[in-house]
């Protein structure tokens, strides 16, 4: 696996980062990794909550972000959009993006609304 990530300037204060990488599984497996808690704990965060479109849900990243985060949209198993602390001045969000490359599967993940500091 060789991971990809970028960073971009979204205006004067917000930037976003962009991060793909491309694993050794089918789409379906990838995909039952994000609402799996036992999984998705060992990969990426562990959550809590209403796990439906609509529903909030408690985080806490492996980056060490803990926060509530609303479910936007759940197009499974290609598509995944979270917002993160809504109805707060330090919202953003968080979107997922699965596609099948043979017998593996692409995951970019792309987080906007991160604080830029200069």
């Amino acid at each position: 696996m060789t991971t990809t990530a970028m960073m971009r300037t979204l205006d004067e204060t917000r930037g976003a980062v962009r991060v793909e990488d491309v694993y050794d599984t089918d789409i379906g497996d990838l995909w039952q990794a994000c609402p799996t808690p036992q999984r998705l704990a060992r990969w990426i965060a562990r959550g809590e909550g209403d796990m439906r479109v609509g529903g909030t849900i408690q985080t806490v990243f492996t980056s060490s972000w803990t926060g509530p985060a609303r479910i936007e949209l759940c197009d499974a198993p290609h598509h995944l959009l979270l917002t993160t602390e809504p109805g707060t001045s330090d919202e953003g969000q968080i979107e997922a993006w699965l596609s099948e490359e043979g017998s593996q599967t692409r995951l970019v993940v792309e987080e906007r609304g991160l604080t830029m500091t200069h």
